[in-house]
């Protein structure tokens, strides 16, 4: 019997934004952060590269190193700096909290756990709920694609049995055309292209309404009537998606691209599943199947659009700084010359190069372009903050409620920046603002995030009873910042000034 230290441990996401993700850790060291890292936290409030985590196989142990972070790292409820993490450790850096899992769970045995995790089309698709395992977050190598041999009939028998039974319906077809009674007959091979392309607008506007249990049990049935639809099996991948059930969401998309979807943009739809997945690996080695794409396909103007909107969502893709200039380049002139598409793609590669003021301009240049554009307005101002100009980002973002005056982004990013400055008066309107707009919807993070910041408004004024109020609210509906404060966590009379919630990097 191997011993239990054998099998890699877990951190799992319970709180935060990426809630229920599973991150397994190899032998060696991994780094945890908002970008830059091995493992990637979607998390404002952590560092780009926050915690260092390192597993020695042998030894079974794991210790952690807070990566000079500005906001630390807390184990149950403690600020360390370093440390031996145990089985059970709760570990939070920013607003995300993760469980750590040495132990195996009962009942994952080790075959189990050399299941495929990203079947192939022959697979049952509808066993995907049934055995879903957890998605890795690692490199291609240790994620296996193939299928096991016994589940699938050879392919060739299967090519043969497809030309047999083919020629066999031509003949019936071609039979029943030339009979008397056969003028009626070609209407139930239209009429079964018909039937499916019903079903498929059934699923679709079950989907679109956000019946996604019905749309799901649709496209299931539907599938089994009409296995290998490319359409069919790309439907379901958007319904897996939208179910936040990525595995079988990468399945359905790769099925879809193995029975020759003409469509393109479900590369695109595989590629963010992986990223959602935590497989940056594959997300990166897909990403060239996508430039290889446009380049044999440049007159499909689409093309270049999805491609600057999935760099823009996912900027730590590992791509090529130059193609996306030029590709920056072409929208701004050729392509989308009206959006501010390719400048947004333009400054956001700027940043990433590190060329703040450069970026600072394509964004002023966008937004006299497309005064509107909340995305443009954001990241203005988000640029500004990183100058260390405060003064251009108030005035930006003003600007931006101006425009929007119910736009929760912006009401909460001026209600950081009235912090900052001691603003507090100008401050509560705005965060009640927020609460209000998200009353139907109490767990909200925006939410939860407006009654963590009004109750270090009024311990920061002295009024303790109303800190109290608003930081316990949010700690009763998941909010560990508020928790951890010490208004919640101590009964002296007299309070100290809280820490300020501090800027992105």
């Amino acid at each position: 019997m191997r011993a239990l230290h054998s099998n890699p441990p877990r951190l799992v996401v319970i709180e935060g934004n990426d809630k229920g993700k599973t991150f397994y850790l190899r032998a060696g060291s991994l780094t945890l952060g908002r970008s830059k890292s091995d493992i990637l936290i979607n998390d404002p409030r952590i560092s780009r590269e926050h915690v260092k985590i390192e597993y020695d196989p042998e030894t079974g142990k794991l210790q952690f190193t807070d990566l000079k972070s500005l906001n630390g790292c807390q184990i149950n409820g403690t600020t360390l700096a370093q440390g031996e993490l145990k089985d059970g450790d709760k570990i939070q850096i920013g607003n995300t909290i993760l469980d750590c899992q040495i132990n195996i769970a009962p009942g994952v045995t080790e075959e189990i756990r050399k299941e495929p995790i990203l079947k192939t089309a022959e697979t049952p698709i509808q066993t995907a709920q049934d055995q879903q395992l957890p998605l890795q977050n690692s490199t291609a190598s240790e994620v296996p694609l193939s299928p096991r041999p016994n589940t699938i009939r050879p392919r060739k028998f299967q090519r043969q049995l497809t030309v047999a039974v083919g020629g066999f319906l031509v003949l019936f077809l071609l039979f029943t055309w030339l009979t008397p009674s056969g003028p009626s007959n070609p209407t139930k091979s239209a009429g079964t292209q018909s039937d499916l392309d019903l079903e498929l607008a059934k699923i679709r506007k079950s989907l679109e309404s956000g019946e996604l249990k019905t749309a799901l049990t649709d496209a299931l049935a539907t599938l089994q009537k009409n296995p290998n639809q490319f359409e069919l099996e790309e439907l379901l991948g958007d319904i897996y998606s939208q179910l936040k059930k990525l595995e079988p969401a990468i399945q359905s998309y790769k099925a879809a691209i193995t029975h020759q979807s003409p469509s393109k943009l479900v590369h695109f739809k595989l590629t963010r599943a992986y990223i959602q997945a935590g497989l940056m690996t594959l997300a990166n080695e897909h990403l060239n199947v996508i430039d290889k794409l446009i380049k044999e396909s440049p007159e499909q103007k689409e093309l270049f659009v999805e491609f600057a909107n999935l760099l823009l969502n996912y900027p730590d893709l590992n791509h090529s700084f130059e193609r996306a200039m030029v590709i920056s380049k072409a929208l701004q002139t050729e392509i989308a010359p009206e959006s501010s598409i390719g400048y947004r793609l333009e400054a956001a590669t700027l940043t990433q190069l590190k060329k703040l003021k450069e970026a600072e301009k394509i964004y002023e240049r966008a937004l006299a372009l497309v005064p509107n554009d909340q995305e443009v307005l954001e990241e203005l101002a988000m640029t500004k903050l990183n100058l260390q100009d405060l003064t251009g980002a108030k005035g930006i973002t003003e600007k931006w409620l101006q425009q929007n005056p119910n736009e929760v982004k912006a009401l909460l990013a001026v209600s950081y920046l009235n912090f900052y400055e001691r603003n507090y008066l100008a401050t509560i309107p705005k965060l009640q603002q927020v609460i209000n707009l998200l009353s139907k919807n109490p767990e909200n993070q925006r939410r939860l995030e407006a009654l963590h910041l009004l109750g270090l408004v009024y311990w920061e004024q002295g009024q303790r009873p109303e800190a109290e109020t608003y930081l316990s609210e949010s700690c009763k509906l998941g909010f560990q910042l508020s928790c951890n404060h010490q208004a919640l966590l101590t009964q002296e009379n007299k309070p100290t000034p809280s820490e300020l919630p501090s800027q992105p990097q």
